[in-house]
């Protein structure tokens, strides 16, 4: 009976943890801001804990669908796929998706020569940066 009970705790605690039911927001009484606690631990924190934002993100991402993905994720999405027709096909799929699929980062930029392009070290450069329009242009591929 007793390690029945222990494992029924254990996996009450667990299921608090994952669901985030071990968080509770109180407020605290100099700054009068809430701030959350952690009923199984005692830990305190002013963030709101890393699994009550995914839970949201998770819950906002089934609500909203495919438009709720970051922009940053899409954008890294995007520069997998060939810029014509892939990425001009993904970007008809929303407004969302269309701002991903013309974002600035893939537009190709050729420093000027007055900026000491051609002695720029590589690093410096950065991506989507060429010395040259030659440069910019072996570069690229089919829809840049």
């Amino acid at each position: 009976l007793y390690s029945s009970e222990k494992a029924r705790l254990r996996a009450e605690t667990i299921k608090r943890k994952l669901t985030g039911q071990n968080w509770i927001t109180k407020i605290d009484e100099l700054s009068k801001k809430p701030f959350y606690f952690n009923i199984d631990t005692g830990e305190a924190i002013w963030e709101k804990p890393n699994v009550l934002q995914m839970l949201e993100a998770n819950e906002a991402a089934r609500s909203g669908g495919w438009r709720i993905l970051p922009l940053k994720l899409l954008v890294s999405i995007m520069e997998c796929l060939v810029p014509f027709p892939d990425r001009n096909q993904c970007g008809a799929t929303c407004r969302r998706w269309h701002e991903a699929a013309t974002d600035i980062s893939f537009v190709k930029h050729v420093w000027p020569v007055e900026m000491g392009a051609l002695a720029m070290n590589d690093k410096k450069l950065g991506k989507n940066h060429f010395r040259t329009i030659a440069d910019a242009i072996s570069a690229a591929v089919p829809g840049d």
